[in-house]
C-alpha cells in the first residue's frame, strides 16, 4: 500500500468526518433554536417556561462551536494562502504547511489528553441547573481537538507526498463541496 493510497482512504475519512461534524452543529443549532422559541413562547404567552433548558441550550452551542469549528478548521475554510506564501517555491511551501500540520496535530493530541485527564478529575462535579456530568461540556473540546488532530496529521500526509513528488494531494478536490462526501 502506497502512502498515496493511504492518503486517499485518510482523506476519505476526513470528508465524512467533516460531513458528520457539520450536520452535528446544524443540528444542534436548529435544534437550540427551536427550544429557545418554545421557552419564549411559553414563558411570554402561557406564563409557564421550560425549566432549565437554557443550560441545555449553552451545552449544544459549545458543540456547535468547537465541533462545527473543528470541521471547517478540517475543510481549510478559515485558512487563506496570503501573497508572501505564494511567492514561496512548492518545496517551501510543502515544508512549511508540514510543519504547521504537525504543530497543530500535536497542540491538538496535548488539548485530547489534558482536557480527558480534566474530565476524569471533575467526574463527580454536575452542571448546576440540570445536573450533568460537568464532562459532557467538557468532551465537546475532545471531539473538536480530535477531529483537527485528525485533519492535521492527514494535510501532513499530504505535504509529505506533496514534498516527494511534486504535485499536492487534496482531501476535497474541488474547493465549494459543500457537505457531499465520496
Amino acid at each position: 500500500m502506497t502512502i498515496e493510497t493511504i492518503f486517499a482512504v485518510l482523506a476519505k475519512g476526513t470528508r465524512f468526518l467533516t460531513a458528520a461534524c457539520v450536520a452535528l452543529s446544524v443540528f444542534l443549532f436548529a435544534a437550540s433554536l427551536a427550544i429557545m422559541a418554545a421557552d419564549i413562547l411559553l414563558r411570554y404567552a402561557f406564563n409557564h417556561p421550560l425549566q432549565h433548558i437554557g443550560e441545555a441550550v449553552i451545552i449544544a452551542f459549545i458543540y456547535v462551536y468547537l465541533v462545527g469549528g473543528a470541521a471547517l478548521y478540517a475543510r481549510n475554510e478559515d485558512i487563506a494562502l496570503d501573497y508572501f506564501f505564494r511567492k514561496l517555491g512548492v518545496k517551501p511551501q510543502a515544508v512549511w504547511l508540514l510543519l504547521i500540520y504537525l504543530a497543530v496535530a500535536a497542540t491538538m493530541a496535548t488539548i485530547v489528553v489534558q482536557t480527558m485527564i480534566l474530565i476524569n478529575v471533575q467526574r463527580g462535579v454536575l452542571t448546576p441547573a440540570l445536573r450533568l456530568p460537568l464532562g459532557i461540556e467538557h468532551s465537546a473540546l475532545v471531539a473538536g481537538a480530535a477531529v483537527m488532530c485528525y485533519a492535521s496529521l492527514v494535510e501532513a500526509i499530504g505535504c509529505w507526498i506533496w514534498l516527494r513528488s511534486g504535485s499536492r494531494p487534496a482531501v476535497f478536490p474541488s474547493p465549494g463541496q459543500g457537505l457531499s462526501v465520496h
